[in-house]
């Protein structure tokens, strides 16, 4: 499985708009708004297994926290592919945090490690 997060811009509906607010860097009713999204693709025929989608700013918005509303799409046995984004999060304990649940929930892990990161693997 790979994990991937991506923010799109939506129409300017009034129902978007309450939904998902636009950026503050835009005037009011001058922008389209925007929404952050994460998949989970199944490696192999590249289908989308499962999206959470969800504003794109403000608490349990990132894809930390979209991803987490997904994972029960993956099993025991599964091994997830992410990017370096979900192991160099701000905080690293986010991202220890995910490593630990996919682990737990019996799913390998690939992540690229942030290049500003030290991993010592022998500890």
């Amino acid at each position: 499985m790979i994990a991937d997060g991506s923010t799109v811009s939506m129409p300017d509906t009034s129902e978007n708009q309450t939904e998902f607010p636009q950026p503050a860097s835009q005037e009011p009713g001058l922008g389209f708004p925007l929404t952050r999204l994460v998949v989970l693709i199944s490696y192999a025929p590249g289908a989308v297994l499962d999206m959470a989608m969800g504003s794109d700013k403000g608490k349990k918005t990132g894809e930390h926290a979209l991803l987490r509303q997904i994972l029960h799409t993956l099993k025991s046995g599964d091994v997830l592919i992410a990017d370096c984004y979900y192991y160099s999060s701000s905080s690293s304990s986010s991202s220890y945090f995910l490593i630990a649940m996919l682990l737990e929930m019996g799913v390998d892990v690939v992540m690229e490690a942030h290049a500003g990161r030290k991993v010592d693997f022998r500890k």
